[in-house]
């Protein structure tokens, strides 16, 4: 009886490593490749204005009229009947983007509503911008926010003020 149990365990171990050099040959493998681009966060901050879009201050009739600030500093008023004087100037807001050096980028606005010490409103429409779209060589790059303020007809004579957010995106 120990010659027979010595017999099976024998065949069992000859099958079990039969079976498991059948397997190494249904087995392949190959190698991966692990992959990271680590690149510099977007940082957007205000410039030397603070980031402020400043239409000036401006003398306008009771008619609906239209302030565009350039970014190049330069308003133009339209209004319903033609008048309109800038009797103080105002700025384009600045800006200074900073990131990965040969990134591009891409520059989107928030609305904008503008809000009187009495509650009236006006809106700030048609943001535009001189922003490249290339971080260059030292990896900031300085840019200005202008924009177009509406103003309705029989605005109250107020001074107005509020937000808009401006956002910097890599492409």
């Amino acid at each position: 009886m120990k010659k027979l149990m010595l017999s099976v365990f024998a065949l069992a171990a000859v099958i079990f490593s039969a079976n498991a050099a059948d397997n190494t040959d249904n087995t392949d493998n190959t190698n991966g490749t692990g992959k990271v681009i680590l690149t510099t966060p977007l940082a957007l901050e205000v410039g030397t204005n603070a980031g402020i879009l400043d239409f000036g201050k401006l003398s306008i009739t009771n008619l609906a009229a239209t302030v565009t600030m350039t970014t190049g500093d330069v308003e133009e008023v339209t209004s319903d009947n033609g008048t309109g004087t800038v009797t103080a100037a105002g700025t384009a807001a600045d800006y200074d983007v900073t990131g990965q050096i040969g990134s591009y980028f891409d520059v989107t606005y928030g609305a904008c509503t503008l809000t009187g010490l009495h509650g009236a409103t006006l809106t700030v429409t048609a943001f535009n911008d001189n922003a490249p779209s290339l971080i260059g060589e030292t990896g900031i790059e300085s840019f200005k926010v202008g924009g177009q303020l509406n103003i309705p007809a029989n605005a109250l004579v107020d001074t107005y003020s509020g937000p808009f957010t401006v956002t910097v995106t890599y492409n």
